[in-house]
């Protein structure tokens, strides 16, 4: 039996406030303030076509999804380039402000892109595609403000789906250490933690030096947070905004507090993503707190051995986080093919079988149109455990930004270096805050 989504979740109708606090404006509710498009168009024209697009290297979706829309579209030819992920974080700027950047470029963040007038406002098409017409909450982590707070105001942005983070287990070991069912609780979650390193099972893997290790850090601040708007606002960089309080010191004291026991791989800071994922299919490790995107992989390599949950609430009742944004694919503001840019944005939203591939591929879960025909996902599978996550999460109103994402130099500049510093006891739960507050201030303002 398959896991079908359903039409609930995939609309984003039922928590407006789900993708974050800061309220979202219909894409083309409001132009002023960003660059003109000049007229658009959603009808291509006639004979041989082309566009640029430059991505992450990656599982290969894009280039599904390039090879989907050239069926349907046999005048068009898309020249696909694909960079490392963090050589393509690194150099974003530098391609978008180019005199020749590609036709669509996948971007982690936005960083200064909007404020420095790099981008392309898809309002227009928003209007022209019908984009407006679909529940809005799916566009606010790809809208700006020209000031570059994210959450509201234009439309920079759109993609394939949806990444979302949890926790996968093994199931084997989760047998092993007695866990039956995925904890539901901090309670229950520590309580198999200690029982996993009891039994000489790694209670975590994970990586540092793709700072997969602040995924379990920024649940326990919202977990741990009185005020959770406040928190999410900081996610999306909202100026005056602080994670300097009590509740966020318990949290990264809590995260601390796992590294002295031990519940992680003594060398994480020297693994990246690739390798602490090897080693995690390999059988090393109980939970791995990661994203959807890794999930056909899993299956792949290790068909039913490995489930998903959403990281425990605090309490019994309480609500359940998962950092979630969407896919962003932009168009820089120099492109010389936008019309053709944006059909294929529009594509990979609307198309049966691209929006299958973006959940069978890459792991993504599909938004779109409100009426858009359904996804799957094979029973038992790693992938059946994420859509089931996304789907309580997005029903408890717990779907938040990534904190990486807080400025334009905070996952590569600030998060990165400090949490390793956490994670190596060179610094202190009170002096990585102070840090990472204070540089976030430098670049949004206090």
């Amino acid at each position: 039996m398959n896991t079908t989504t359903r039409r609930g979740f995939l609309g984003f109708a039922v928590a407006s406030g789900a993708l974050g606090v800061v309220g979202c404006s219909a894409p083309g509710s409001d132009s002023s303030g960003t660059t003109s498009t000049g007229p658009v168009s959603t009808s291509l024209p006639t004979g041989s076509l082309s566009f640029d697009m430059t991505v992450a290297t990656g599982n290969g979706l894009y280039a599904k999804l390039v090879k989907l829309y050239e069926k349907k579209f046999p005048d068009v030819t898309v020249n696909l380039r694909e960079e490392g992920f963090n050589s393509l974080v690194t150099n974003e700027a530098r391609i978008a402000s180019s005199n020749d950047p590609p036709d669509v470029l996948y971007l982690n963040a936005f960083g200064n892109l909007v404020k420095d007038g790099l981008l392309t406002s898809l309002d227009p098409y928003a209007e022209a595609y019908g984009w407006s017409e679909w529940s809005q909450s799916q566009f606010r982590t790809t809208s700006s403000t020209d000031e570059g707070v994210r959450g509201s105001g234009h439309l920079y942005g759109a993609g394939p789906g949806f990444g979302t983070t949890g926790v996968f287990y093994n199931k084997k070991l989760a047998e092993q250490v007695g866990m039956t069912t995925p904890p539901d609780t901090l309670e229950e979650l520590e309580s198999v933690l200690a029982a996993a390193k009891a039994k000489g099972v790694l209670p975590f893997m994970s990586d540092g030096k793709d700072a997969r290790t602040a995924y379990p850090l920024q649940n326990l601040m919202m977990i741990y947070t009185s005020d959770p708007d406040a928190l999410s606002s900081w996610f999306f960089g909202t100026p005056g905004t602080t994670i300097d309080t009590p509740e966020v010191l318990e949290a990264v004291q809590k995260l601390d507090e796992w590294v002295g026991k031990g519940y992680f791989p003594d060398d994480v800071n020297s693994q990246d993503s690739t390798t602490s994922m090897n080693q995690y299919m390999s059988g090393k490790g109980l939970f791995y707190v990661d994203g959807n995107w890794d999930a056909p992989a899993l299956d792949k390599n290790n068909s039913g051995e490995f489930g998903f949950f959403p990281f425990p609430a605090k309490e019994s009742g309480g609500v359940h986080y998962s950092m979630s944004a969407a896919t962003l694919l932009a168009v820089p503001s120099k492109a010389t093919a936008k019309d053709e840019a944006v059909s294929f944005l529009n594509f990979v939203q609307t198309d049966d079988d691209a929006r299958q591939a973006a959940l069978d591929i890459g792991g993504l879960i599909p938004a779109g149109p409100n009426d858009a025909n359904p996804v799957s996902a094979k029973a038992g599978s790693a992938l059946e455990g994420c859509v089931e996550s996304f789907d309580q999460v997005l029903q408890e109103n717990g779907l938040v930004e990534f904190m990486a994402n807080a400025t334009s130099s905070m996952l590569q500049s600030t998060l990165t270096p400090q949490i390793q510093l956490l994670f190596a006891g060179k610094t202190t739960p009170e002096a990585f805050i102070e840090k990472v507050q204070s540089d976030f201030e430098s670049v949004v303002g206090s």
